[in-house]
């Protein structure tokens, strides 16, 4: 199942760049130029993937809502 029914929000001030979420789910998560987790594209993975790289986050920075 893709992930394109949900939204992704990442809460910017907690986000410590750890990487987890693009390392877990290529193409879904990229970092800015601070190293910030940034949405690139919620379909390229499998919500699965998705799911699981949320659960990477080590500061729970990242949350999931279906649409």
């Amino acid at each position: 199942m893709s992930a394109k029914n949900i939204r992704i929000t990442i809460d910017r001030e907690k986000c410590i760049g750890s990487g987890n979420c693009v390392f877990n789910a290529e193409g879904v998560f990229e970092q800015d130029e601070d190293g910030i987790a940034e949405v690139a594209d919620p379909s390229a993975q499998t919500l699965e993937t998705v799911e699981f790289a949320v659960s990477s986050c080590p500061v729970n920075a990242i949350s999931l809502e279906n649409l």
